[in-house]
């Protein structure tokens, strides 16, 4: 799936990457994340996923999605 087909079927404030990059799966987990991955920045109770984003990006995430902005650079 591309991004721009998944974007159209989320209510999300941010999703970060190009509209045709393919994704090839998706985590919410930056520990899992494999290169071509979405990676979905949950808040959570005691942790923030918006926190694991550069971890996300450095292990290849090709998009974000996202509650807030984030400063970050994907592949």
């Amino acid at each position: 799936m591309k991004i721009n087909e998944l974007s159209s079927c989320l209510a999300a404030s941010r999703l970060y990457g190009e509209g045709e990059t393919e994704i090839s799966d998706i985590q919410a987990d930056s520990r899992k994340v494999k290169p071509g991955d979405l990676f979905i920045c949950l808040p959570g109770f005691t942790v923030d996923g918006h926190e694991f984003a550069p971890q996300a990006a450095a292990k290849g995430a090709s998009a974000l999605v996202c509650e807030r902005k984030l400063d970050i650079d994907l592949p």
